[in-house]
């Protein structure tokens, strides 16, 4: 385990390199790239494309596509790896479908295959394959996947995730006419807020619950370093916490020696009083020694309530400086900031260390959107419904049911289907058309909303509802209807 894990007390690495993702970020525009592939893909009859870069979350796109369709859909998916040929694709196909493939020639393998589609389709079904690294795929193999949408039956949909050359590749692969029907998607790069929401989701994923431990310049520089890449992202949000966190510990083990220091400062002011007291009752008897003591003992007042005075003021600096240590603290980066401020006081070098350790500001850096009072909501031809979410917390969830671009078709879903009060539509665009949402509830948590999934229906549940979060409807509302 690293030192950032345990000290912030995650559950699990969510920057580990590799790591697939347990849930789905809807942010920078992947929850309308989501609603996009779903809609196509069961209703198309085209081959669908999603490319990007390496790391900007295909995979994880592509697991979330799979676990969205119900069970009117047999969903196959196949991770593809270089000098994959076509009796391993056919291989890994056959064990995800009840057809026998191994030992079957790819023609009589095509044909089981269609014959497969068939029976689906008698029971309403259909079968969509999806392909992750497809960029990886030899000429043979995709000259196999067209096949697959050469032969009569409309039951098979496929779906590629790649690299950027996928479409090149696909496209000397496809006859003119498929070629023509083929639909292309991009996954874009994240924006500076989406980048800051990325981590937030990600800390939030394992657990994690306190303000960012990451300064908004940092996050900055990390976005511009990673070019919104979510995989370097992780990478250098990862280095970066590491390198907070052997900080923290170093000035961790230095609060030990400042306390210790305390007790030398108190140790030696005492044996300074009783110094100064000895030399008053140990005084000579004559006269003259008297003389002389009485002179000695008005100068050993004098700097006895010097000394006095000075070891009252040492004892408030120091009370004044130890007592940021002796406070609970919050968080790792608050504990670091009155610890740094404790050692360095009044000094140069302590306000830019401060500075360095500082919580972050994120209004300064990332402006927040601002808030709509409800005078302004009512004034905007929107439903109740839709009002209410707009006043809804922006840091809470809500479950997406379905969606459709039949606005009496979602109105009497709502009524035969659902019983919460808290249940209604919004409106938004998809393929520049009006495009009807269905959403269930309000939840603070992510982990709320998640468990109000299993407490589903078992007809709710099979239409694969996903979380949503109440910022991105809200930021839909407003585009559709020029919220400011």
């Amino acid at each position: 385990m690293n030192n950032y894990t345990e000290s912030l007390s995650l559950t699990f690495d969510p920057f580990q390199p590799a790591r697939n993702s347990n849930d789905f970020f809807a942010g920078g525009n992947r929850q309308q790239l989501l609603n996009q592939l779903i809609e196509h893909s069961i209703y198309s009859q085209s081959i669908v494309t999603v490319t990007g870069c390496l790391g900007c979350g295909k995979t994880t796109l592509a697991n979330t596509v799979c676990q969205s369709f119900g069970d009117e859909t047999v969903c196959v998916q196949i991770p593809a790896t270089l000098f994959m040929n076509k009796s391993q694709f056919l291989e890994k196909l056959g064990e995800q479908i009840p057809v026998h493939l191994n030992d079957e020639g790819t023609d009589s393998a095509i044909v089981g295959i269609q014959r497969f589609v068939t029976q689906l389709d008698l029971e309403a079904k259909s079968l969509m394959i999806v392909i992750d690294d497809a960029h990886e795929l030899g000429s043979d193999v995709l000259d196999l996947v067209t096949c697959l949408k050469t032969g009569t039956t409309t039951g098979i949909h496929i779906l590629l995730f790649g690299e950027t050359q996928l479409t090149s590749m696909l496209r000397s692969a496809l006859t003119a006419e498929m070629e023509q029907s083929l639909i292309e998607f991009e996954i874009a790069e994240l924006g500076v807020k989406d980048t800051v929401d990325y981590v937030k989701f990600k800390l939030a994923e394992a657990g994690y619950t306190g303000q960012l431990p990451i300064c908004a310049s940092d996050l900055g520089n990390i976005h511009n370093s990673a070019n919104g890449i979510p995989g370097t992202i992780n990478a250098l949000v990862a280095n970066a916490l590491e390198e907070t966190s052997v900080t923290l510990s170093s000035i961790d083990n230095s609060q030990s020696f400042i306390c210790r220091g305390k007790n030398y400062w108190l140790i030696a002011a005492t044996l300074i009083v009783l110094l100064v007291f000895t030399f008053v009752i140990l005084a000579p008897d004559s006269r003259i020694e008297q003389q002389r003591s009485l002179a000695r003992s008005e100068a050993s007042i004098d700097v006895s309530a010097d000394a006095q005075a000075n070891t009252d003021t040492i004892t408030e600096e120091l009370t004044y400086e130890i007592e940021p240590i002796m406070v609970e603290v919050e968080s790792p980066l608050a504990q670091s900031q009155e610890l740094t401020t404790g050692i360095v006081a009044d000094s140069t070098e302590a306000s830019n260390l401060e500075e360095q350790v500082s919580e972050p500001n994120f209004t300064a850096a990332i402006p927040e959107e601002g808030e709509i009072s409800t005078a302004e909501i009512a004034e905007i031809d929107i439903s109740d419904f839709e009002k209410s979410l707009l006043e809804y917390p922006e840091s809470s969830y809500t479950l997406q049911i379905m969606g459709s671009h039949s606005e009496a078709n979602v109105r009497r879903f709502i009524e035969e289907e659902l019983v919460s009060s808290q249940r209604g539509y919004f409106e938004t665009r998809f393929q520049d058309k009006p495009w009807f949402v269905v959403l269930l509830g309000q939840f603070e948590s992510r982990s709320d909303a998640a468990n109000a999934i299993e407490e589903l229906p078992t007809s709710l549940r099979s239409l694969q509802p996903w979380i949503r979060s109440i910022t991105d409807i809200q930021s839909d509302i407003r585009e559709l209807n020029s919220i400011n």
